[in-house]
């Protein structure tokens, strides 16, 4: 899963594992919308968020302004950094 995806209520957004890697379970979007956050950390307690979905009634135009802004944070092509 990647930020600014679009995803849909039910969709597996990922897994989660006890850390002895014997217990697996997945982690399912509970909306549809679009991941604006999630959790790269390798160890998450109980009721951490892992994955923040934002919800809109239009989500094309919610999809076009996250690409817009993403767009913005790049440097230009002819920056130093």
């Amino acid at each position: 899963m990647r930020l600014g995806a679009r995803v849909a209520k039910g969709q597996v957004l990922g897994k989660v594992a006890d850390p002895f890697g014997e217990t697996e379970g997945e982690i399912l979007s509970m909306a549809d919308g679009i991941v604006i956050g999630m959790s790269r950390l390798p160890l998450a307690n109980e009721g951490e968020a892992l994955f923040h979905i934002a919800r809109f009634d239009a989500i094309e135009e919610a999809e076009s302004a996250i690409e817009t802004f993403h767009s913005s944070l790049e440097p230009p092509p002819d920056s130093l950094y």
